[in-house]
C-alpha cells in the first residue's frame, strides 16, 4: 500500500504601513459678534460673509451664526436674550460692535456666560475711533482680535474688556492730541513685537543683509553713472579733435586742388 501525503504553502504578503505624520492644529475660538440695539430690544445677528467674519478668521476664530432670530424690527430680526444665550454657549469670546452703557454691560452679561469675556468697541480712545480709523487701520484690529484670542500682550486698540476696563475717551485737547498736523502719520499697527531673540537675530540679519544689498546696489548704480559720464567726455574730446584735425587738412586740399602742374605751365 502506498500512501501520498500533499503539503500546501501559504504566501503570506505584508504591506508596509505608511507611518502617519501629524499636524499640530490650534482649535479655532468661536466667537459671538453681536450688538444690542435697544429700540428692537434685540441683539444683532451675525451673518457671513462679512468684514467682520473674514477678520475674526484671520485671527485665528470663526463667528457663530444663528441664521435669523424671533424678534422683527427696522426690516430685520434681531436675537432674543433668551436666543444669545443659547448661541452664547458655545462662545470663547463675546464682541459687541457697539458702545455698552454700564446698563447694557449688566444686560449683556446676562446673556452670555460668565466664563466668557465680553468686548466692545470703546477702547483706547472711545467709540468714534471704531468708526473712524479702524477703516483706515484694520491690522490694528486684526491685532486685537488675535490678542483677546491667543493672550498676545499687546494693547487693545479699538476693543476693551467690558468686566475690567473703564471706556476709553476721546481726547479733548485736539491741539494737544495732534501739535502738529503736518507730521508724518504713525500708524497703530507698526510695530509688532517679535516672539522672542531667535526671532530678533534673524530678523536683524535679515535687515542687515537687505541693508548691505541695497547700499552695494547704491554703489554699483554709482559706478555705472561715472563710467559712462567719463566715456561721453572721452568721445567728446575724441570728435573734437577729430574736426579739428578735418579743419586744418581742408584749406590744403583745396589750395592743391588748385595749383596747375609745372609740367603743363612750361608745354602752355
Amino acid at each position: 500500500t502506498t500512501t501520498t501525503t500533499t503539503t500546501t504553502t501559504t504566501t503570506t504578503t505584508t504591506t508596509p504601513t505608511t507611518p502617519t505624520t501629524l499636524t499640530p492644529t490650534l482649535k479655532k475660538k468661536k466667537v459671538v459678534w453681536t450688538n444690542y440695539y435697544e429700540a428692537a430690544g434685540g441683539f444683532a445677528v451675525a451673518r457671513c460673509p462679512n468684514w467682520y467674519c473674514e477678520l475674526v478668521e484671520a485671527a485665528g476664530g470663526e463667528v457663530l451664526e444663528a441664521g435669523s432670530g424671533s424678534i422683527s424690527a427696522s426690516g430685520t430680526t434681531w436675537l432674543s436674550a433668551t436666543e444669545l444665550a443659547t448661541l452664547a454657549t458655545e462662545a470663547d469670546v463675546a464682541v459687541f460692535a457697539g458702545p455698552l452703557s454700564s446698563a447694557d454691560v449688566a444686560l449683556a452679561r446676562a446673556s452670555v456666560p460668565a466664563s466668557v469675556p465680553i468686548f466692545d468697541n470703546q477702547g483706547t480712545r472711545g467709540p468714534d475711533d471704531w468708526f473712524e480709523r479702524r477703516l483706515a487701520e484694520p491690522d490694528a484690529l486684526l491685532l486685537d482680535l488675535a490678542s483677546i484670542f491667543w493672550g498676545f500682550p499687546d494693547a487693545l486698540q479699538f476693543l476693551r474688556n467690558v468686566d475690567v476696563d473703564p471706556p476709553g475717551t476721546k481726547p479733548t485737547d485736539l491741539l494737544a492730541a495732534c501739535p502738529d498736523v503736518d507730521a508724518p502719520y504713525e500708524f497703530l499697527g507698526d510695530d509688532c513685537p517679535l516672539v522672542d531673540d531667535a526671532a530678533a537675530t534673524t530678523a536683524n540679519t535679515k535687515s542687515n543683509k537687505k541693508k548691505r544689498t541695497n547700499d552695494a546696489g547704491l554703489v554699483i548704480a554709482a559706478v555705472i553713472v561715472a563710467a559712462v559720464a567719463v566715456l561721453a567726455l572721452g568721445v567728446t574730446l575724441v570728435v573734437g579733435v577729430a574736426r579739428k584735425r578735418r579743419n586744418k587738412a581742408e584749406p590744403q586740399q583745396q589750395h592743391k586742388a588748385t595749383e596747375i602742374p609745372a609740367k603743363e605751365v612750361e608745354e602752355h
